[in-house]
């Protein structure tokens, strides 16, 4: 699955990788200001989204998470 539309890929001498690239999510997306652990968590349930052990949901939240709250 790719809810967020960001999967891509990533050539490296001549070799082709499936990444989930950050960058192609929303301008608007409070993801930018997510401290890195916190990236390193999303892009791995990006990667890892089956709608089943990890859902748009999950990921929308940890998106959209706020401190403090």
């Amino acid at each position: 699955m790719d809810s967020f539309n960001t999967r891509t890929t990533l050539e490296v001498s001549d070799k082709r990788y499936q990444i989930h690239s950050l960058q192609h999510l929303n301008d608007d997306s409070s993801a930018r200001r997510l401290p890195y652990c916190f990236k390193v968590l999303l892009e791995n349930l990006l990667r890892n989204e089956n709608g089943i052990d990890v859902t748009a949901e999950q990921i929308s939240a940890l998106i959209n998470w706020v401190p403090g709250n």
